[in-house]
């Protein structure tokens, strides 16, 4: 069953988190496949390109990971104390380096922004900044696994996320 980001991702309880993601549907990752004789062994750069992009972006560290046929392992230390550090401008270009961002942070980029729109863009920094969510990469993690998807026509992941300890 899902479970929201809050409950998973814990930073008062540990620092690391071990991540999986698989292909689903007889999608092969990485390797000799075969049930299509396919060799995707070229997939392993994609993933790695990936960890190292979000480790730039997001306040987190790779411990370790693990690539297999179908699906990988990754271990990830949340540096919150970077990511506290950070201020609206950094937080959010760092997010645009991934993504195209919402309308209200590119119209703050742009510096298109009322007193109320941008009392609307600190509120979010702040609710980030309390939770210790800016270590915490919401989307794009699954990078490798959704290009390996996209070029066998789309036929989709599974990510897991699950925390090295439990809060008391």
């Amino acid at each position: 069953m899902t479970q929201p980001r809050s409950q998973i991702v814990q930073p008062e309880c540990t620092r690391y988190y071990h991540c999986v993601a698989r292909c689903v549907r007889r999608a092969w990752l990485c390797g000799e496949d075969d049930y299509t004789g396919g060799n995707f062994d070229h997939r392993k750069s994609w993933l790695l390109a990936r960890m190292k992009a979000l480790e730039e972006v997001f306040a987190i560290r790779v411990a370790a990971y693990a690539v297999t046929g179908n699906h990988y392992h990754v271990v990830l230390y949340l540096d919150i104390e970077q990511g506290r550090a950070w201020d609206r401008d950094e937080v959010i270009g760092r997010w645009t380096r991934l993504f195209s961002g919402d309308p209200l942070a590119r119209a703050y980029l742009r510096g298109g922004l009322d007193g109320a729109a941008l009392g609307q863009v600190d509120s979010v920094d702040a609710g980030d900044s309390e939770a210790g969510d800016r270590a915490v990469p919401r989307t794009g993690a699954g990078g490798g696994v959704g290009e390996a998807s996209f070029e066998e026509g789309g036929v989709g992941r599974e990510t897991r996320v699950e925390g090295f300890g439990k809060c008391v």
